[in-house]
């Protein structure tokens, strides 16, 4: 629909009025037809005369060339509503209705010979009857309503005017007062509705179009967010693996040098962690990210987080309190992770002395987790402010390190996905209290292999690098080969299979994208069947899709996105294999 202006509005108005009739009109006509016919018996059982026969058979006539036209006129012009479709169809539907009153008026003038009382009363009682019933169905269409009323109400008025019944005439004039204003105040009505629900359908009509421009704008922001993140994070993977190394080559190069690369290291890491939120909260933005609703032992999580982020306290002089309980919940476990990390590292970050607290309790059939510090607090009237995008508190000098204020958002944004109830309490230069509300579970069994200790020494393994960037191949050998790996080098399927034939690797780390549309998955498959054996994989991939992830995980291999930290890539290099190579499920 175009945009409403009174020139638009006014034609719609008429067209829905005309519409109203014209589809009421189907209704009232067997009524209509049926009172015809009681008229033509009414008065050939008095007068025993074929006049009424004959009245009858043209009223029939003149309806069916009546019908015919009006009904041409709607079906060639349908739903048109320029000026002069809207003239036409008025005019066919004023005409159609003034001549359905003429008939009445006909019949009137025609059969209503003596003041005889039963047939004046039953003359009368059918016109003012039909003229009665007919205002819900034509009022819509005032002009039309009174040109169907008008030639019969005149056609009475002047039949009791000649039979003397002057009072009469007089009642009669009432009703026609009274009708007419009924009919004015019953069209009003009509018309406003029909305005209103005019512009509702233009309202929603916006809404619809701009909801479509926003779907297909976020649509084309996450592509487009898809793509970049793909070719952002192929240098900042090389980059972060050369820095990793570099930095475990740096024992002989002095205490200057050492700096200057714990510096890059630095600044890299906190490059890698802001693209990483811009590329999340698109992705929560977007609704790509949905939970899987797992047992989650939260004890291991946190002791996880807490040694995470312990070398960080330390700098500061924080200290840890850990006051929680194993219990278990039902939620997402990576999703929950980063809602976690997410809070403890702006706790360190913004707390410059005392306590970081993590605490758990049962509350009814929830395990309430709080995450309170003495940092610098929040002012009451910055609480409503902290969720959204780019608010920071404490860094009017944007110090990089600190972020760029999406890390609440996040947080905000991932617990609504959990559906989960997320609390503050703050108060500024004091500190700031979090509490999540998690559905308690049962523990599940505990494999043994999940109970090992992972190996932090020498790996010593064959490991099989897969990757078409050979920035990214060199950065990932030098890393792979500081851990005591024998490393193997491939860039396409057909040469990983040929070096995995020859080496019978232990372990196979793999780009998912590969060259001519081959992915890790590919290469994984046809390597396990060439060696009749399922080799673990590891996939680090750019591409941060729902359905690969999906697709990923339904194949139980381990997905890693870039940029990776070598940190974690050897942490899950540990939960994948022991020493001797045993894949451990």
């Amino acid at each position: 629909m175009t945009r409403l202006n009174t020139y638009n509005l006014d034609n719609l108005i008429k067209n829905a009025q005309l519409n109203y009739i014209r589809e009421n009109s189907k209704d009232t006509g067997f009524y209509y037809l049926l009172a015809l016919a009681f008229m033509v018996w009414n008065e050939w059982t008095t007068t025993q005369s074929s006049t009424p026969f004959i009245w009858g058979g043209c009223v029939v006539i003149a309806i069916i060339v009546n019908l015919t036209s009006f009904y041409y006129i709607f079906k060639r012009y349908g739903e048109a509503t320029d000026t002069y479709a809207i003239k036409l169809k008025s005019r066919a539907t004023f005409i159609s209705l003034t001549c359905g009153g003429m008939v009445w008026a006909s019949a009137t003038l025609l059969f209503l010979d003596s003041p005889d009382t039963p047939k004046l009363l039953a003359t009368t009682f059918i016109v003012f009857g039909f003229i009665t019933a007919g205002l819900p169905t034509l009022g819509s269409y005032l002009a039309g309503y009174l040109g169907f009323i008008s030639t019969p109400i005149i056609a009475i008025f002047y039949k009791y005017l000649s039979f003397g019944l002057t009072h009469t005439s007089a009642l009669v004039s009432i009703f026609v007062l009274v009708i007419i204003s009924i009919s004015y105040r019953y069209n009003k009505t009509l018309l406003k509705g029909i305005t209103i629900d005019l512009e509702n359908q233009e309202l929603l009509s916006k809404v619809t179009v701009s909801r479509n421009e926003a779907e297909k704008a976020n649509f084309e922001k996450s592509s487009f967010l898809a793509a970049a993140s793909h070719d952002l994070r192929q240098p900042l993977q090389a980059l972060g693996l050369l820095l990793e190394s570099l930095n475990y080559r740096s024992a002989d190069m002095g205490p200057q040098n050492q700096n200057i690369i714990g510096q890059a290291i630095t600044a890299q890491n906190t490059l890698s962690s802001l693209f990483n939120s811009l590329m999340e909260l698109s992705q929560l933005d977007s609704g790509a990210i949905t939970a899987n609703i797992a047992v989650v032992p939260l004890e291991t999580m946190l002791d996880d987080i807490t040694e995470e982020f312990a070398p960080l306290a330390e700098k500061k002089t924080l200290h840890f309190n850990k006051e929680w309980q194993p219990l278990y919940v039902k939620t997402d476990s990576i999703l929950l992770n980063r809602v976690i990390r997410n809070l403890v590292s702006n706790a360190v970050k913004f707390s410059r002395k005392g306590t970081i607290t993590l605490r758990t309790e049962l509350e009814d059939n929830n395990v309430k987790l709080t995450i309170s510090d003495t940092g610098i607090g929040i002012p009451k009237t910055e609480l409503s402010n902290i969720f959204k995008e780019y608010t920071q508190l404490d860094n009017n000098e944007r110090d990089f390190h600190k972020g760029v204020g999406l890390g609440l958002s996040i947080v905000k944004r991932i617990t609504d996905i959990l559906h989960v109830n997320l609390e503050i309490h703050s108060e500024e230069g004091v500190g700031t209290i979090f509490s999540i509300y998690l559905p308690v579970a049962e523990a599940e069994p505990i494999h043994a292999n999940e109970t090992q200790n992972v190996n932090k020494g020498k790996l010593q393994l064959n490991v099989l690098l897969v990757d078409d960037n050979q920035d990214i191949l060199n950065a990932l050998k030098l890393t792979v080969e500081d851990w005591g790996c024998k490393v193997t080098l491939a860039s396409n399927m057909p040469e990983a299979i040929c070096k995995a034939t020859s080496e019978n690797p232990d372990l196979i780390i793999s780009d998912y994208r590969l060259s001519d549309g081959v992915t890790g998955l590919d290469v994984s498959e046809n390597i396990n069947r060439t060696l009749n054996r399922e080799v673990p994989i590891i996939i680090i991939s750019g591409d941060t899709a729902p359905d690969l992830i999906t697709q990923i995980r339904e194949q139980r291999v381990h997905l890693l996105h870039k940029p990776v930290k070598s940190t974690l890539l050897r942490n899950t290099i540990n939960k994948l294999v022991n020493t001797n190579g045993v894949y451990q499920r």
